[in-house]
C-alpha cells in the first residue's frame, strides 16, 4: 500500500506500507504519517486491514474525513482514492482491486450539514449471517449493527407515539440506555455558549438513591469541538485532563452528541459508563449520533409546536380585544344611560326610583369588572405562584355573597367539603376567579328554571390519592349535546348578547395552568355539573444536577 501527499507542506511525500500494516495519520508525532496541518488532530484517522479490504476509519476528530470529496466515518479504499485530512489530500495506490461481483451497494457517507454518521457498505457474503465464509470479526460486527438497527426501530416506534415531547424524551432514553448498557442517558438543553446547562431529560440506572450527576467537562468538550465525540478513559484522555467533575464522578467511558435543533445547538445527548472496565466502541458513537438527530427532530417539532400556539395565541388576543372593545362599548352605554337617568331624577326630586337606578349602575359596573378581569386572566400566558389552598374557606369566600342576595328569590346555594381541612396546591387568587366565573354561570342557567326547584352545589373531595374534585352542580336550563363540547372555545356562549365568551375559557385556561382538568355534563332543562379537578399537594423536588 502506497499513500502520497498530494499537496501542503509535505506535498509529494510518500509513504509505502505491508499490507497488514495499521497506519495512523494525525499531528502526533506518534503517527505513521505525521501532518503539519492546524485542522488535523492529533490522532486523526485510521488504515487497517480487514476481510472487506483496507479500511479507513475516523479516530473523533474534529473536522472529520472525506474520500473523494464525500465526508464519512468509515471507508472500505480503492486503489486511487483520494483521502482528505483537514485541508491535506493524500492519495491512495497500491491497493487490490475489490471484486465488484461482492459489492452490495454503494457507500453511504454523512451530510455535510447535519453530521449524520451511517453505515458504510460490505462485501454482499460478509453480510450473509448464514454463509460459510463469514469471518468472526465480521460477524460480530454484523451481530452488532442488527442490534442498534431494531434499538433505531425500537425508538422510532417510540417517536411515532402520540405522547408529550417529555414522555417521549424519557422513554427514548431509556431504550438507548438499555441497548448501549449505560449507566446514565441524559438530554441537556441550554446556551452553548454560555456553558449554563439543565437536565431535560434522564435516565438512570436503577438502585441509585441520590439524584444522579452529570459531568459537564464532556458536554462542553463535544460542544466546543462541534462534533460527537467518544471518551474512552476521560482520566487519561488529554482533551480532559485537570477536570475535577469527571473525577469526582467517575466517569470511565462517556459519549456525547450535540442536538441541532433547527440552526441552533440547543441540546446535548449523553451517555457514560462509571467505574467500569468495559468501554463504549466507536458503533456505540454512531447509534448514539443517529438517535441525537432523531431527537433533534422531536425538539425542533416541539418548539414548531409552542411557537404555533403562541402565535395563536396573540391571534386570539386580537380577537379579545375587538370582541371586549363590543362588549364594553355595550356597557359603558348602559352606565351613561343609568347615571343620566339618576342625576335627572335626582334633579326632579324622584327619589323613588333611586334604588333601582343604583342597582342597575352596580350591576353595569359588577359586568365591566368580570369583563376587565377575564380578559387579563385570558390574555396573559403565566406559572401560577402555589401555595396550600384550604378549599373550605375559598369556597365559602366565594358563595357567601350570593347566598343573602338570592335568599329571596327562592335560589338556595350550599357548600360542603370532606374532609373540612381539604386543600389543594394553586394560587388562591386565580382559583378565585375560576371559582366565581362557575357560580355566576349556574346563577345565570337557574334564572331560565321555572315550576322547579332552583339550587346550586358546591363539593369538593379526594378523587383519588393525588388529587381533589371540586363539583359545581345546579338545577338550571342544562346545556345541549351539540353545544357541550364548544362552551370551553373562546367567545363562545350560550347567553346570546349578555355573554363574553370568556368567562369558561378562563376557567379551562386557569386549571390548566395547575396542571389539572376541567369537564362537564348536563341533562338539558334538569341540571348541569363542572368538575374540576386538582393536585393535593405540591410535587416532589426533582433533583439538579450539576
Amino acid at each position: 500500500m502506497k499513500l502520497e501527499i498530494v499537496s501542503g507542506e509535505k506535498a509529494g511525500q510518500t509513504f509505502d506500507f505491508a499490507p497488514d500494516c495499521e497506519v495512523t495519520i494525525g499531528r502526533e508525532d506518534s503517527c505513521a504519517i505525521c501532518l503539519v496541518d492546524r485542522k488535523v488532530s492529533r490522532r486523526h484517522a485510521r488504515l487497517m486491514t480487514t476481510a472487506g479490504g483496507v479500511s479507513l476509519e475516523d479516530l473523533g476528530s474534529a473536522n472529520g474525513l472525506r474520500v473523494n470529496g464525500q465526508r464519512g466515518y468509515r471507508f472500505i479504499l480503492r486503489d486511487g482514492d483520494v483521502i482528505t485530512v483537514g485541508d491535506t489530500p493524500i492519495r491512495v495506490g497500491g491497493l487490490s482491486p475489490v471484486p465488484a461481483s461482492g459489492i452490495s451497494a454503494p457507500r453511504v457517507r454523512i451530510d455535510d450539514s447535519t453530521r449524520t454518521v451511517v453505515l458504510y457498505s460490505m462485501p454482499s457474503d460478509e453480510a450473509n449471517l448464514l454463509g460459510s465464509r463469514v469471518p468472526p470479526e465480521v460477524a460480530e460486527e454484523v451481530r452488532a449493527e442488527n442490534r442498534y438497527l431494531r434499538t433505531i426501530g425500537e425508538i422510532s416506534r417510540v417517536l411515532a407515539a402520540p405522547h408529550a415531547a417529555q414522555q417521549t424524551l424519557e422513554a427514548v432514553l431509556a431504550v438507548l440506555r438499555e441497548a448501549l448498557k449505560a449507566d446514565t442517558a441524559c438530554v441537556l438543553s441550554g446556551d452553548a455558549k454560555g456553558g449554563d446547562w439543565d437536565v431535560r431529560a434522564m435516565a438512570a440506572s436503577a438502585g441509585s438513591g441520590a439524584p444522579v450527576q452529570v459531568s459537564r467537562t464532556i458536554v462542553q468538550q463535544a460542544l466546543d469541538e462541534g462534533v460527537a465525540i467518544i471518551a474512552r478513559d476521560p482520566l487519561t484522555d488529554g482533551r480532559f485532563q485537570g477536570s475535577q467533575s469527571i473525577i469526582v464522578e467517575g466517569v470511565s467511558s462517556a459519549l456525547c452528541s450535540p442536538i441541532r435543533v433547527g440552526e441552533t445547538l440547543r441540546a446535548v445527548l449523553l451517555l457514560d459508563r462509571r467505574r467500569r472496565s468495559d468501554v463504549f466502541m466507536e458503533r456505540d458513537l454512531r447509534l448514539t449520533a443517529t438517535v441525537a438527530n432523531l431527537l433533534g427532530l422531536l425538539l425542533e417539532k416541539e418548539q414548531a409546536e409552542s411557537e404555533a400556539r403562541e402565535r395563536e395565541r396573540l391571534a386570539v388576543i386580537g380577537e379579545v380585544v375587538a370582541n371586549l372593545a363590543h362588549h364594553a362599548k355595550n356597557i359603558i352605554a348602559s352606565l351613561r344611560f343609568g347615571l343620566a337617568t339618576l342625576k335627572l331624577s335626582v334633579s326632579r326630586g324622584q327619589t323613588e326610583k333611586l334604588p333601582q337606578y343604583v342597582a342597575m349602575l352596580d350591576t353595569q359596573q359588577a359586568r365591566l369588572s368580570d369583563l376587565v378581569l377575564n380578559m387579563l386572566s385570558y390574555s396573559k400566558d403565566r406559572t401560577p405562584m402555589r401555595q396550600q389552598v384550604r378549599l373550605a374557606d375559598l369556597i365559602e369566600d366565594v358563595v357567601a355573597p350570593f347566598k343573602s342576595r338570592l335568599a329571596e328569590t327562592g335560589v338556595t346555594i350550599a357548600n360542603t367539603c370532606e374532609p373540612a381541612d381539604l386543600q389543594v396546591w394553586a394560587e388562591e387568587a386565580a382559583l378565585h376567579r375560576v371559582f366565581l366565573n362557575l357560580v355566576v354561570n349556574a346563577l345565570d342557567a337557574l334564572q331560565a328554571n321555572t315550576g322547579r326547584e332552583k339550587s346550586l352545589r358546591v363539593t369538593a373531595c379526594r378523587e383519588d390519592q393525588h388529587r381533589v374534585a371540586i363539583r359545581f352542580r345546579d338545577t338550571g336550563c342544562g346545556i345541549p349535546r351539540d353545544e357541550i363540547t364548544r362552551i370551553f372555545e373562546v367567545f363562545y356562549s350560550t347567553k346570546g348578547a349578555k355573554g363574553t365568551g370568556l368567562g369558561l375559557a378562563v376557567v379551562k385556561k386557569v386549571v390548566a395552568e395547575h396542571g389539572g382538568t376541567v369537564s362537564v355534563d348536563s341533562e338539558v332543562g334538569a341540571w348541569t355539573e363542572f368538575t374540576i379537578l386538582l393536585p393535593e399537594h405540591a410535587p416532589d423536588a426533582a433533583g439538579a444536577a450539576t
